[in-house]
Parts: structure tokens; sequence; C-alpha cells
């Protein structure tokens, strides 16, 4: 791709189009892309600057000629901008708008997809950034992955990823089990201190089974009793 040029680099273009010179020689010399000389010479052509008596534009003109030529290039998506704008408003995904897209215009996907992006750029929501100590809180949880192979009992059987990651530096430690008992559930978390090399202040649990009998919205949820130990 064509890499874009200073103002001065395209004075230097002008001006050697002014004293005659061929675009090949002028790409050979300075090195700039042909395509990029020659767009330059039909507007050099057009507005006069390449007559013996003319001055030569200064960079101001140049920047102000050249920002009026990108002001005036539409984008041939451009008239459908309010039916994707409605699409966009209705979660449609890019593809499902290609193709109703196709129903219009010829267009490949990477066209409608760079359209999309430049013309209607997401907003990002503001974030709060929770603050944490060094050790205070892990948080653990159980998650459902599929069937795994067993070696133990040598045949695919349900499986679990355990996980305790800390708050504060995002290490994480994980494990596959197969199942989610308390003895399985007790030993991950002596594993993961192992690995740590430490015991967090809190542990912070999803809903488990393993460690929650009750979950309670007004105050403290009802832990198991081994776990509380």
């Amino acid at each position: 791709m064509p890499r874009k040029l200073t103002m001065s680099e395209l004075q230097q273009i002008v001006y050697r189009l002014k004293m005659k010179s061929k675009i090949r020689a002028i790409h050979k010399e300075l090195g700039f892309h042909r395509t990029i000389i020659r767009s330059l010479k039909k507007t050099a052509e057009e507005l006069g600057w390449l007559d013996p008596e003319s001055p030569l534009p200064t960079e101001e003109i140049l920047q102000a000629v050249i920002s009026s030529k990108k002001a005036k290039k539409s984008h041939p998506l451009e008239i459908f901008r309010n039916d994707i704008e409605q699409w966009l408003e209705k979660k449609m995904s890019c593809t499902v708008i290609h193709r109703l897209i196709l129903e219009k215009v010829s267009c490949s996907y990477t066209t409608l997809r760079n359209f999309i992006h430049k013309t209607f750029p997401k907003t990002f929501q503001p974030i709060m950034i929770r603050k944490h100590l060094i050790g205070e809180i892990a948080d653990v949880d159980f998650g459902f992955v599929g069937l795994c192979y067993d070696p133990e009992q040598k045949r695919n059987r349900k499986a679990w990823v355990f996980s305790m990651r800390l708050r504060y530096s995002r290490k994480a430690f994980r494990t596959i089990v197969f199942d989610q008992k308390e003895s399985t559930f007790f030993k991950c978390h002596i594993l993961s201190f192992e690995y740590f090399e430490g015991i967090p202040e809190k542990i912070c649990t999803d809903n488990l089974k393993a460690a929650v009998i009750k979950a309670c919205w007004s105050g403290p949820a009802v832990l198991n009793k081994s776990y509380r130990q």
C-alpha cells in the first residue's frame, strides 16, 4: 500500500512535473508510488499548476486541495447508511447485514465490515477499576468442560475445571476434575495453596454445592460446615 506523503514531498512532485519530468523518472528518482504521482499530475493539470508562469503551490494550498478532494470522495455504501444503522440497532451481525446489502448492491464482506467499523465506531462503556490488596481475596469456581478422558478409569467422563484466581495479581491455578465432591473440592484448594505457596485471607466462591448450602442476597450465605471449618 502506498504510504501517505507529506505536503513537502507532494510539492517536490509538482515541481518535477512542472519541469516536464516523466512519471517513471519521478518514481525512480524519489521512490514515490506511480499512482500518487499520476493522481497529483491530474490535479495539477486541472488547477494550472504546471503552466510555466504559474507559481509553485504552497504546502497550505496543497493541504486545502487534498482535504477538499477527500471530502468529496464518497464511499459506495454511503447511500445505505440509514439502512445499515437500523440493522445495527436491531443487533444484526455483519454477516446478516452483508446478505441484506447483496440484495441492493454487489459488495464484499470485508468492504462492508470496514465501512461499518469506520462509520459506526463502537462506544466503549465506562468501567470502574476495583482495587485489591495483595493476598486479600481469591475467587473459586467450577466450570463444566464436557467429556474428558479419565486415565484412572480409562474412559471418557464428564469433567469440570476447578479455578482459583487471586484478585490482585490475576494469577490463577486450574485443574481438571471428574466430580464436585467435597473431598475433591478441598483437595483442589490444597493444591492451589501449594501452587501459590501461601493462603489468601479470604476465599470468594460462586454458589457451589460443595461450599454454599443456601445463597442469600440480604445477608451472608449459609456455608457448608466442613468448608467453613
